[in-house]
């Protein structure tokens, strides 16, 4: 029985031309500035691209891919980030590499990491974080505060000090 393996170190895996091929024939090629679509399986947006390899199934993604065969191997700690913001687009001049800081710091830049209420984690409203940090500055403990909004202490240091919600400006920083 084989297993599938997501996204192994792409300096790792060796494509045969017919690889090559059978890659970019699920590409939607254009001009330099354009978006190389990939056209084929998708996963969270991300082109997926199967590839058998010493007897396993492997599953990489497209635009690593891309990134790699015209760059040369990279290893699977090395993020690939797209400049033009599109999962799909295979395009090597879109594509550029970083680490998963200069990932999450690119999608924070961009606008398009979760934050307060749109994170599925979230405990508090935007309502809820304006008025403890307006309680806070009155004087309210920490302790006190995280007992009224049923979160832990260091919650409300992230709040307070807008390390956690900072994207919600008290009234007196506005």
């Amino acid at each position: 029985m084989s297993t599938a393996t997501a996204e192994p170190a792409t300096s790792t895996l060796r494509l045969s031309e017919k690889d090559i091929s059978r890659f970019w024939s699920k590409v939607r090629k254009g001009t330099v500035e354009e978006c190389w679509d990939w056209m084929a399986s998708t996963n969270e947006g991300y082109g997926q691209f199967h590839v058998r390899s010493k007897g396993r199934n492997n599953r990489l993604l497209a635009h690593r891919v891309s990134f790699a065969l015209h760059n040369g191997p990279i290893t699977s700690d090395v993020y690939i980030l797209h400049k033009c913001d599109n999962p799909k687009c295979c395009n090597p001049d879109h594509l550029f590499p970083g680490t998963a800081k200069d990932n999450a710091l690119d999608a924070k830049s961009k606008k398009r990491h979760c934050h307060g209420v749109k994170h599925g984690c979230h405990r508090l409203t935007e309502d809820q974080v304006r008025e403890m940090r307006a309680l806070h500055g009155l004087g309210i403990t920490q302790v006190e505060l995280a007992k009224r909004f049923g979160v832990r202490q260091g919650h409300v240091t992230k709040v307070v000090r807008c390390r956690s919600w900072s994207h919600i400006l008290t009234e007196a920083s506005q």
